[in-house]
């Protein structure tokens, strides 16, 4: 039985600590895109859903953050302000950004 193999739970544990920090900013995300958007009193919908995308552009977002010439142990800040700022206004800056690479090739 697989439950009963502690090779199972030794990689799991190694699994867990080798990718904590990413674990730790796409929680963070979920949890200040869902504060926010109850603060804001958006419905059921919008919590989940925001709070999905916002999980989910973070863990993108640093899984390229040594691209950037970034340490991983920046993932919580990244996840945290990309679950602040939200998809509408990350997805708007990113158009921006890229608007303006492709005016400069």
């Amino acid at each position: 039985m697989q439950d009963k193999d502690p090779n199972l739970w030794a990689a799991l544990l190694t699994w867990l600590a080798h990718h904590s920090p990413t674990i730790y900013g796409a929680v963070l995300a979920v949890s200040v895109a869902v504060v926010r958007v109850i603060y804001g009193r958006g419905s059921r919908r919008q919590v989940v859903l925001e709070g999905l995308l916002c999980g989910l552009l973070s863990l993108t977002l640093t899984s390229g953050l040594d691209l950037i010439g970034l340490p991983i142990s920046a993932a919580s800040f990244v996840g945290g302000m990309v679950g602040f700022i939200g998809t509408e206004k990350v997805r708007e800056f990113a158009l921006r950004w890229l608007g303006k690479r492709a005016e400069q090739a």
